[in-house]
């Protein structure tokens, strides 16, 4: 009795599948790629930060900009504390954030007391970078505010540590409730700070 020979074609089509199949698990299964995202005080003008928000792929919904920017979040309760862990930034953050409204010029007490206490056993706290605020910006609301709800959401803006160019009071805030990074007068005008600290070394 003869055996039915598979045609040639129809043997290379199953293995093409197959591997297609495999190439497709492997690439499910990879590691996020880790963002570096700059941790140093800046003056920075409308024009850069919106260079920064399309270079990072972030999302700035207020200003009608989708990028593809994906957090990777993981929860913690570290000596008491809620911190909030981005394992795409390498970044830890508080999850509450103080209610204090502060003008930009009182920040540095509040991160110098909390650095003092320890908050959650670290004392390298500080406040953000306005790109490293913008990480955490959604492309759409959740809950009413362009941020994931796993974060304290009442708070509107928050102040980055980065000045505005060309202006003598000027301070860049990211508000979560119109998903826009702004200049704020940092003399006068009140704000709300959420701290971070880089959890690790980028890898």
């Amino acid at each position: 009795m003869k055996m039915k020979r598979t045609p040639t074609c129809l043997v290379i089509l199953i293995l093409f599948l197959i591997a297609g199949f495999f190439t497709t698990c492997g690439d499910s299964s990879k590691p996020m790629e880790k963002v570096t995202l700059r941790s140093e005080t800046a003056s920075l003008t409308k024009d850069e930060v919106m260079q920064v928000i399309e270079e990072k792929g972030f999302h700035c919904p207020g200003n009608k900009v989708k990028g593809a920017f994906r957090q990777n979040y993981e929860e913690a309760t570290l000596q008491g504390i809620d911190v909030i862990i981005d394992h795409t930034t390498d970044l830890m953050w508080q999850k509450v954030q103080d209610e204090t409204r502060f003008d930009w010029r009182e920040v540095e007490a509040y991160v110098a007391q909390m650095n003092q206490e320890k908050l959650a056993g670290f004392a390298d706290w500080r406040i953000p970078t306005v790109e490293e605020l913008l990480s955490l910006m959604e492309s759409s609301p959740k809950n009413g505010k362009y941020i994931d709800p796993l974060f304290e959401t009442d708070i509107l803006s928050t102040w980055s540590i980065d000045e505005v160019t060309d202006a003598l009071a000027g301070a860049w805030f990211v508000d979560f409730t119109e998903g826009i990074a702004a200049d704020g007068n940092r003399a006068a005008g009140l704000g709300h700070v959420r701290l971070v600290r880089t959890a690790k070394p980028i890898e």
